[in-house]
């Protein structure tokens, strides 16, 4: 496999002309749905699985409202 071919947008000396425009983009996006939406999660307790990442052992499932 190449170098950077598992990143998002590329990298090195060919990387994506976009990507910092879709960075800025995504946390728009981001900031305006958590303006308009609410999450809740279930009041049980996470147990978490140490590895790489920290991920809980079992998926968390969360209702989306809107505010």
């Amino acid at each position: 496999m190449p170098d950077h071919a598992w990143f998002p947008f590329g990298g090195g000396p060919r990387t994506c002309l976009g990507a910092r425009f879709a960075q800025v983009e995504a946390a728009l996006v981001l900031a305006t749905l958590a303006q308009r939406l609410r999450l809740e999660l279930p009041q049980a307790e996470v147990t978490p699985r140490v590895g790489l990442l920290l991920q809980p052992v079992t998926p968390l499932l969360a209702t989306v409202r809107a505010r």
